[in-house]
C-alpha cells in the first residue's frame, strides 16, 4: 500500500457474504456504520472482523495495545481494523495489510 486508500462504505452488516476480506483490495478501507447501543456494536464489529478473518467470533482472541486500539491476537492473518464510537455514531474500519484508524467525533455547541 503505497499510496491513498480508497474508503469503500459498506452496508448491512449482517449481509450474506460470507468472506467480505475477498471483496476488499489491498488499496482499499472498508468502513461499517454501526447503530443501537455501544455493547451491541461491540458485538457487531466482533462479527464483522470475524467475518473479515474468516474466524469464528467464539475462536478469535482480542488484544488492546498501548493506546487502546483493538486488534486480533493471532499473527496469523492480515486484517487490521478500528472502531470507534460517539453519541448514536459507531464506526468499523476494515483493511488488508495495514494498519488502520477511524475517528469520529461528535458535534457539541461551544459556549461563547
Amino acid at each position: 500500500m503505497g499510496g491513498p486508500l480508497r474508503a469503500e462504505w459498506q452496508t448491512a452488516p449482517d449481509s450474506g457474504v460470507a468472506h467480505p476480506a475477498e471483496h476488499l483490495a489491498d488499496d482499499a478501507i472498508h468502513l461499517w456504520a454501526l447503530g443501537a447501543s455501544r455493547r451491541e456494536d461491540d458485538l457487531s464489529a466482533r462479527r464483522l472482523v470475524a467475518r473479515y478473518a474468516g474466524v469464528a467470533v467464539e475462536g478469535m482472541r482480542w488484544q488492546v495495545g498501548e493506546h487502546g486500539k483493538p486488534a486480533l491476537a493471532d499473527v496469523w492473518h492480515d486484517v487490521h481494523f478500528n472502531l470507534t464510537h460517539a453519541g448514536d455514531l459507531a464506526f468499523v474500519a476494515l483493511a488488508i495489510g495495514a494498519p488502520i484508524g477511524v475517528d469520529v467525533e461528535q458535534v457539541r455547541p461551544i459556549d461563547a
